[in-house]
């Protein structure tokens, strides 16, 4: 299988690499884009090596940080060098604290970066509430699940250039 397209719409939602980004072919778009802290993937406490891969393979970027729940995401950007991140994706259903709570916690701290770094939704949650409700607790913008790599790339650019 190397596409997906709904007959009523005609949308594709299995992405046909375009040259222009990339020049390889992935017939499915593994759920982290990019690259993982340590190149190591944990799921359900068993730990699976992962390079980097996907149309992300060949592109220039660091993988900063990243958080099992939200409390530890507010944590690792309460006690961060101010400016250490450019962008925040922000998954909604975190376990311990939801992404909804964990972004109000980042702008609420006392620094200046936690009123300016965009934090973007990724949530399968996708009605207009869902993301008024995002807009609501301080973050920039909403990416929809499952991801259209196109949507997040125009996203990313829009906010971080």
């Amino acid at each position: 299988m190397s596409s997906i397209v709904a007959n009523a719409t005609g949308k594709e939602y299995l992405w046909q690499a375009d040259p222009a980004f990339w020049k390889r072919h992935s017939p499915v778009l593994f759920p982290i884009v990019g690259s993982v802290w340590k190149a190591e993937y944990r799921n359900e406490g068993t730990v699976y090596p992962l390079s980097q891969h996907g149309f992300a393979r060949d592109m220039d970027f660091t993988l900063i940080d990243e958080a099992e729940n939200g409390r530890l995401a507010v944590e690792k950007f309460s006690t961060s060098a101010s400016g250490k991140y450019d962008c925040i994706l922000m998954d909604i259903q975190m376990p311990v604290m939801d992404g909804y709570q964990a972004a109000e916690a980042i702008r609420s701290l006392k620094r200046k970066d936690a009123k300016t770094v965009p934090i973007l939704a990724l949530t399968a949650n996708a009605f207009a509430s869902d993301i008024g409700k995002a807009h609501s607790a301080g973050m920039n913008d909403h990416v929809a699940k499952p991801i259209e790599v196109d949507r997040l790339m125009e996203t990313l650019q829009k906010w971080i250039g």
